[in-house]
């Protein structure tokens, strides 16, 4: 039986090593070597190709995982801006709406106040009706007074006058 069947590849390298000169090994002892060393390669070869293949799977995997977090993220981000959108399109009907509601009540207001305005006026009006023959007599009686006196003194008869001419002004100011 040979003593190198049960050892592994880097056990037998480190007692080649160490204690080995291959020069002392008769043919057959170093086949037997150099088969172990051929097979031991071959099964390290596999399993860095496993080694491989198990990082590229891993690779891909993560390479899917960014992907679909990705694609995750921009479905998020297109319904927060959607939504958004629609916000922003109710926000801003809804100040439309409050616009309008403050502008007809605005019309309302003016619409009103021109009413009460016309009312007062009319009010007036219809009180002048009745003042009118009053204001009649109160520029005959002004008139009548510019007349009614007679003065000797040229003094007197000077402020006379000129109390004339502050009547015609008082009922010109009343036509007016």
């Amino acid at each position: 039986s040979n003593c190198f069947a049960t050892w592994s590849f880097s056990s037998w390298i480190f007692f080649s090593l160490a204690s080995l000169s291959l020069r002392d090994l008769s043919n057959e002892v170093f086949e037997g070597v150099f088969d172990k060393i051929v097979a031991a390669k071959k099964e390290d070869d596999i399993k860095q190709e496993q080694i491989r293949k198990e990082n590229l799977r891993l690779q891909k995997e993560a390479e899917e995982r960014e992907k679909k977090r990705i694609a995750d993220e921009k479905i998020a981000n297109d319904k927060a801006e959607k939504l958004r959108k629609d916000n922003e399109a109710k926000l801003k009907k809804i100040q439309d709406e409050k616009d309008q509601v403050a502008k007809q009540l605005e019309e309302k207001r003016l619409a009103d106040q021109r009413a009460k305005a016309q009312e007062a006026q009319q009010a007036e009006a219809e009180l002048k009706k009745g003042d009118q023959e009053k204001v009649k007599d109160l520029i005959a009686d002004l008139e009548s007074l510019k007349t009614k006196y007679e003065f000797k003194s040229a003094a007197n008869k000077n402020l006379y006058v000129n109390i004339g001419i502050l009547l015609d002004k008082v009922v010109e100011h009343i036509k007016k």
